[in-house]
């Protein structure tokens, strides 16, 4: 039989949860009426433009692996518009200014997918005719941790539309956000183009994920584009059952809290965090140069693992400097008030 205090005590979680998102979303209304974009040209192209990146950056301050994600963007040959949820220092503009071309300032609402939006709007308006690639990429990953070339050779050889190094399950299909490659001028398409003109910028957490990155990949299935990615869930059981894959890739928190029963964890697998699940195994298996950067502060993997599991991969990022990174969003969280075990719990932290 429920206990019943803890019936309530769901109750009251459940309420707060509301009240919570309805306090995010209002906010989030107040300061997109209350404030406006602000766009500068940092640089411009001569050349015809053959891939453009919308990048979302949160962050004023600079550091040697943010810089070697923007060139590397570049090296690879995207026109980068960068746009933030923030109103940049001059000494950060100037930071960006050597691989950025433009630059978006908006008001702080609907979070990266908020960004995506606003960067996709402004290239409409722009009209970049020659453009047949639209990435869209996040700085809440570290990138690249090692050479990118045969990333991307792999990714541009999927046959999708529409590519990333991860597809999830969780709470339904979808690409995760954090890097999307839209290939094939499929962002010409009039379908496309609709998705982000009626994308309404949910500004909770969890409604960003529901509408923007689950979202867009419900959007673009249900209108007949093909989506496909380095990394499918479903597809790893096999794998690592056919001893594919080394099972010591799997990061020991999720083999210790499944007690080792690993069909059960193979099972748990497919409808988990991808990019979490399998951090070890795409750098080592899958040529993806990227790790999130809250791999250690959601308690994935601890640093030592990390660094254990990808040495040999010719990582271009300072070990010193990969420790600090992942520790920084470690440092933000470990002290847990009460607000902030409230919002991991609700899943808006």
């Amino acid at each position: 039989m429920v206990n019943f205090f803890n019936l309530i005590k769901i109750a009251i979680i459940i309420i707060l949860t509301r009240f919570y998102r309805f306090y995010i979303e209002f906010q989030g209304s107040i300061t997109k009426v209350g404030g406006a974009e602000k766009v500068t040209i940092l640089k411009n192209s001569h050349n015809p433009i053959k891939a453009v990146c919308i990048f979302y950056g949160y962050q004023n301050k600079l550091n040697t692996s943010f810089e070697k994600q923007l060139e590397d963007i570049c090296q690879n040959g995207f026109y980068i518009v960068y746009v933030t949820n923030m109103k940049l220092s001059d000494e950060m503009k100037g930071f960006i200014a050597p691989y950025c071309s433009l630059l978006i300032e908006r008001p702080n609402y609907g979070r990266d997918i908020g960004g995506y939006k606003s960067g996709f709007q402004y290239i409409q308006k722009a009209e970049f005719e020659s453009a047949t690639e639209l990435l869209f990429m996040n700085d809440t990953i570290l990138y690249p941790i090692f050479d990118s070339v045969d990333f991307w050779i792999k990714l541009r050889a999927l046959e999708a539309d529409i590519v990333g190094p991860y597809s999830s399950y969780q709470l339904g299909f979808h690409l995760q956000s954090f890097l999307l490659l839209c290939k094939n001028s499929v962002h010409k398409h009039p379908n496309f183009i609709k998705y982000w003109n009626e994308y309404k910028c949910p500004n909770s957490r969890q409604n960003v994920i529901a509408k923007g990155e689950i979202g867009f990949s419900s959007h673009m299935l249900n209108y007949g584009f093909t989506l496909d990615s380095l990394i499918n869930p479903l597809n790893m059981s096999e794998m690592i059952g056919l001893n594919a894959i080394n099972k010591s890739f799997i990061p020991k928190s999720y083999i210790k809290n499944f007690k080792g029963k690993l069909g059960f964890l193979l099972n748990a697998y497919q409808r988990g965090n991808p990019s979490h699940m399998f951090c070890l195994i795409g750098p080592k298996y899958y040529s993806i140069p990227l790790l999130k950067k809250d791999l250690v502060s959601r308690g994935t993997v601890s640093i030592i693992e990390i660094l254990v599991k990808i040495n040999g991969l010719n990582t271009h990022i300072p070990t010193i400097e990969l420790q600090k990174e992942l520790l920084v969003k470690w440092q933000n969280t470990a002290i847990k008030s009460y607000k902030k075990r409230f919002l991991e719990r609700i899943g808006e932290l």
